[in-house]
């Protein structure tokens, strides 16, 4: 039985938005027949198109949901602009990653998810775009960015059922020129293009003396003199390089029959010593010369960086089907937890809500009198951290409103009566509950955990690197609530700032597990609780040194209007 895909796509919104023409209408459906032809000419087993545009009980979701329990199926591919049932379209894809199904979506709009609360970090930052990314990571789809790539990748998911075993990629070419260009973009894609063992580059260069055997292995243009090359080089990367899957640029040798052919006799020879190897070549090629290196499990592409970018796609789905076998189910959330406020509330009965539901918050008092501010510094220990307690004002740092490193009585009294003066002089209709008397937290790494409420996908958890650079480069990850500590770890690896986590210029590696814990917590409660709740800020949460855990610094939970 031909291997099966689904390509759904939503064409009424795009209709409606077109201009009322017969040429516009034309142009439209011309598109998606030239997509046709594109699957036709890369050779898919494709033999069902649905298109939901026009949905009325059965959606997207429903279609990936049957294909999932299809035993024809081996790869769905789908095309997407909204999702309309988070609960049907999170177990399709939960049951297409349980049956082995490989999944290759396009998601197209990036606009933000209905209005935001501003005086939420979370919420400014958490678009559809950025939701959606998340909920394909979280479920193991492949995210492809355009049309080309999309049909690149579920052909080469159909040509092959084998998966790499991990990311090192070999690299064979005729050219050192595309050689350096495929060891480019195999780097950006995150693959690992390790050398050639020392040992092994010294018997490439026995067999010819000005070849490049480090990785990529350059054969140069004497491969068509010396077809013997091909073997000898493909098998030393084999079996030398220890590569998961090796890339191999031919040039035009491909539209030559009778020497495309003898190399595929070698190759097959190879292959047969190295099954559990994933190849891809790349070449110009005749389609009878494709016929023949399909028919014998080899993805065949014309240009070089796209077979590069499609063993990357085969390296991630690969990844993610084997860490899905030993996922962590979502912690169970503490039987005392608190349910949200169903009004506005200041900073420290937010942190109470928050370590009712398992989040480690940092010890602190509230004082309403200067008396009241120096009994709680003395009983917490100095130095200490003052702050506006008030549930009115959510950025207090913006109006002066947090002092650090108070030392001694005298500069307590002196900072009580500062931060009521500047309060009632920056927010004079902001009811104030006193100040924030707490002891100032070890040195860590300051972080953001956040929710927000997603229209379609209800609380939606977001971690990224803490203080006003999350704004500035928005180096976040997102995760549909709730999910497990390794989840968490996984969001924790995607924020390109992770580096800071691990320690740099003599600092010690922060204490990653308790983070993971701090957000998997969070998840829990968020989903517990999600009709209630707009959004929640935990800036900063400061990751301590490995072993002495994590705490949030401030916290905003800001309820559900609907309340």
């Amino acid at each position: 039985m031909p291997r099966r895909l689904i390509l759904s796509a939503t064409e009424r919104d795009t209709l409606l938005a077109l201009p009322e023409s017969q040429d516009d209408l034309i142009r439209y459906y011309t598109f998606n027949d030239s997509d046709l032809s594109l699957i036709r000419q890369r050779g898919l087993g494709l033999n069902l198109w649905i298109t939901t545009g026009n949905q009325c009980d059965v959606d997207f979701a429903d279609c990936v949901n049957h294909y999932a329990q299809d035993e024809g199926t081996d790869v769905i591919v789908g095309y997407v602009e909204a999702a309309t049932d988070k609960d049907r379209l999170i177990s399709a894809l939960a049951l297409a990653r349980e049956r082995g199904k490989r999944i290759v979506m396009m998601k197209v709009g990036s606009s933000e998810a209905g209005a935001h609360a501003t005086a939420s970090h979370t919420a400014s930052l958490a678009g559809s775009d950025q939701v959606y990314d998340g909920l394909f990571k979280q479920y193991g789809v492949y995210r492809a960015r355009t049309i080309d790539e999309l049909f690149d990748v579920a052909y080469a998911c159909s040509v092959t059922r084998q998966s790499p075993k991990g990311k090192r990629i070999g690299l064979l070419t005729v050219s050192g020129g595309v050689g350096a260009l495929m060891a480019d973009v195999a780097t950006d894609c995150g693959l690992d293009v390790a050398p050639m063992p020392e040992d092994a580059q010294r018997r490439l260069k026995e067999i010819l003396p000005f070849a490049g055997p480090r990785n990529p292995v350059d054969m140069t243009a004497q491969l068509v003199n010396d077809l013997s090359l091909f073997e000898k080089n493909f098998q030393l990367m084999l079996e030398e390089g220890g590569y998961d899957v090796v890339v191999a640029f031919l040039s035009s040798v491909g539209q030559v029959l009778d020497l495309s052919t003898r190399l595929l006799e070698q190759l097959k020879k190879v292959l047969q010593r190295f099954p559990d190897r994933v190849v891809i070549t790349s070449m110009l090629a005749s389609p009878e010369v494709r016929k023949l290196y399909e028919a014998a499990g080899l993805m065949l592409f014309d240009e070089p960086t796209r077979a590069v970018r499609a063993a990357s796609a085969l390296v991630h789905l690969a990844a993610d089907a084997e860490r899905a076998r030993t996922l962590s189910a979502p912690p169970l959330l503490p039987a005392g937890a608190l349910a949200p406020p169903g009004h506005a509330i200041n900073e420290v009965d937010a942190k109470r809500v928050l370590a009712s539901a398992g989040i480690p918050v940092v010890r602190e008092l509230v004082a309403t009198s200067e008396d009241a501010a120096v009994r709680h510094a003395a009983e917490l220990g100095y130095p200490v951290v003052l702050k506006i307690a008030s549930a009115d004002i959510a950025h207090k740092s913006e109006i002066g409103g947090v002092l650090v490193g108070l030392q001694d009585e005298a500069q307590v009294r002196d900072g009580f009566r500062t931060l009521m003066q500047r309060a009632k002089a920056h927010a004079p209709q902001a009811r104030l509950d006193g100040v924030v008397v707490a002891r100032m937290a070890g040195k860590g790494v300051e972080t953001i955990l956040g929710v927000v409420r997603d229209p379609v996908f209800g609380a939606v958890v977001m971690f990224g690197l803490g203080g006003v650079f999350v704004e500035a480069f928005k180096d976040v990850a997102f995760r549909v609530a709730p999910f497990g500590v390794d989840e968490a770890r996984a969001m924790i690896d995607e924020v390109k700032g992770r580096i800071l986590l691990t320690g740099l210029r003599g600092q010690p590696p922060a204490d990653e597990d308790a983070l993971a814990n701090a957000i998997a917590a969070l998840s829990v409660y968020a989903s517990r609780h999600e009709a209630a709740i707009e959004s929640i800020d935990i800036n900063p949460f400061v990751v301590l040194p490995r072993g002495q855990g994590a705490l949030a610094l401030d916290a905003l939970i800001v309820p559900s209007a609907g309340r």
